[in-house]
């Protein structure tokens, strides 16, 4: 997991604001939109549409942002310095949680101020904007939930659970299917390709080892279907951001 460590440049509060100064610009740095009321059209990159309240905009730099009010519009405008995280979420969110609105109302409350504490609570607050996203977008790998009605998801996912070292057309063939057309399925029916999900089932595998075990990481590998403990640790780090072996010290109790 990657921590967030996201920091704010340059905050505003806009109150029913009848009508945009520009109709496009292009800016040098990630910008936020995170409206209250009001609507406005809105384009950018692949991303078009209407914008309203409960609405979050993410525009990245060095892109053309065009825009048209529709209705006057309450929000708040945020330059955001990145971090890795940030990427992940251009284009338009959707937030309607009770903590969406209290973060708003504290992020007023910082607007013009002069306390020096104002920055870094529109930080933290931004912070938690995109934790809320992050948590929006957040699904844990539960192949028993994830089984579907689609006979050959469910015999491939049974096989996944169960059988750590076979291949993508290994498990393809077991369903009496191409993998190409497999692999089209699986995505379209499940939302991944089935090497990534099936690489996040190996990985819960290896995570319950790693701390009910003393297994070392050449023995998880083996059990779990990775090549070897230097590939495994490599996935492993890609995918939850530690070491294998930084990963055990931490969760033994």
């Amino acid at each position: 997991m990657i921590l967030l460590a996201t920091l704010t440049q340059g905050y505003t509060y806009w109150e029913n604001k009848p009508s945009f100064q520009l109709e496009s610009d292009i800016g040098s740095n990630y910008v936020m939109y995170i409206i209250e009321s009001g609507s406005c059209e809105f384009e950018f990159s692949q991303y078009s549409g209407i914008a309203s309240a409960n609405d979050i905009l993410l525009i990245p730099p060095y892109v053309k942002f065009k825009r048209n009010m529709l209705e006057p519009m309450c929000f708040h405008f945020i330059r955001v310095i990145p971090d890795p995280v940030t990427p992940t979420f251009i284009g338009k969110h959707h937030l309607g949680s009770h903590r969406f609105y209290e973060n708003c109302e504290f992020l007023r409350k910082t607007n013009f101020s002069l306390n020096t504490d104002s920055h870094y609570i529109q930080n933290h607050i931004v912070e938690d904007f995109f934790m809320l996203l992050k948590i929006k977008k957040f699904k844990p790998i539960e192949p028993k939930q994830a089984l579907s009605r689609n006979n050959i998801i469910n015999s491939a996912i049974e096989l996944m659970e169960h059988n750590s070292s076979l291949s993508i057309s290994e498990i393809a063939q077991f369903t009496n299917t191409s993998t190409a057309y497999f692999s089209r399925i699986f995505k379209k029916t499940i939302g991944e390709t089935p090497v990534c999900f099936y690489t996040k089932i190996k990985l819960k595998k290896v995570q319950k080892l790693l701390i009910t075990t003393n297994l070392t990481l050449a023995e998880i590998s083996e059990q779990t279907g990775f090549t070897d403990p230097f590939y495994l640790s490599k996935v492993f780090t890609t995918h939850l951001g530690c070491s294998p072996r930084t990963y055990r010290k931490n969760h033994i109790i």
